[in-house]
């Protein structure tokens, strides 16, 4: 197995589960499966056309497994992204599951919105399923950062910093329906200069949220770089 370097270190979610005490373990994993929760209950549902119900309590069960001393300490940066061998472990876990009733869960997780998301999309004919997987977990990845932008702008007492990021970079509209920032900033009452600034500060807050979390689930500066890479051309 590679070695982390320092910094790497310090900031591996992965290092620590494998490595921390155990409150450190619990608190690293308890980020794990945060961060893959949603996209391996979506990618269940799709790959293996399991119930909601039976997908819900393979999961409990498989998490639970994940959080036993030494399952992550199968993974290596040889295995690939640290998401690609939680996919690879659920297949297999699929394929030994007896369907007994899972016990109480130390990851008390609320799948319902999951199921509404899964069950409203419109997912193309020909999808792969890692190609899935892949998509959701990036969609979730970037969730999951604007999620923390927000609680961070909030507590600074810059909601409308946050306001100006969601309005002007996550428009979930046609290109011509689009409001432009200077139409944003009016509406707001901010002066246009105070509205670039403040969404320029936003959009650096993010992008470093991002880079945190990219950086913890990884081994090393060079996987670092490579998913940095590899996330923000898929975005």
């Amino acid at each position: 197995m590679t070695s982390p370097s320092g910094d790497a270190e310090q900031t591996s979610a992965i290092f620590t589960a494998q490595h921390g005490t155990e409150a450190e373990r619990r608190q690293a994993i308890e980020h794990i499966v945060a961060v893959h929760w949603k996209p391996l209950y979506k990618y269940s549902r799709f790959r293996h056309n399991s119930s909601p119900d039976d997908t819900q309590l393979l999961l409990t069960e498989f998490f639970e497994e994940l959080a036993r001393p030494g399952f992550l300490k199968k993974y290596s940066i040889q295995s690939g992204p640290l998401r690609t061998f939680l996919r690879a472990e659920l297949d297999r876990f699929h394929g030994h599951w007896k369907g007994l009733a899972a016990g109480q869960s130390r990851f008390p997780i609320e799948y319902s919105a999951a199921e509404e998301e899964f069950k409203s999309e419109v997912r193309f004919s020909g999808l792969a399923a890692d190609e899935y997987y892949e998509r959701e977990w990036v969609r979730n990845l970037f969730t999951l950062a604007v999620a923390e932008l927000q609680n961070v702008l909030t507590a600074e007492g810059k909601d409308d910093h946050f306001l100006l990021f969601f309005q002007n970079d996550l428009q979930d509209r046609p290109a011509q329906d689009r409001q432009f920032l200077d139409e944003v900033a009016n509406k707001m009452g901010i002066p246009i200069n105070d509205a670039m600034n403040a969404l320029a500060a936003a959009r650096q807050r993010f992008h470093q949220i991002m880079k945190e979390i990219i950086r913890s689930l990884t081994l090393s500066d060079e996987q670092f770089q490579q998913e940095m890479r590899a996330i923000f051309r898929r975005s």
